[in-house]
């Protein structure tokens, strides 16, 4: 059996730190979903967040 680990296909746009990070970032994000304080306080930012949007666009108008 060969266990040599073969060399990545050249591609251009690969980021390998990019994509590590992205991976961690997906695993945590499913961490939060699980999780139910998470999740609520996740839902509350949100709301928060329209609220400012909301009130930013009203400003503008």
């Amino acid at each position: 059996m060969d266990n040599t680990i073969a060399a990545p296909a050249e591609d251009k746009g690969y980021d390998s730190w990019r994509a590590k990070d992205d991976m961690r970032t997906l695993i945590e994000s499913n961490k939060i979903k699980k999780d139910v304080t998470r999740m609520k306080h996740v839902k509350r930012a949100a709301k928060e967040e329209m609220a400012q949007i909301t009130a930013i666009k009203a400003l503008a108008a």
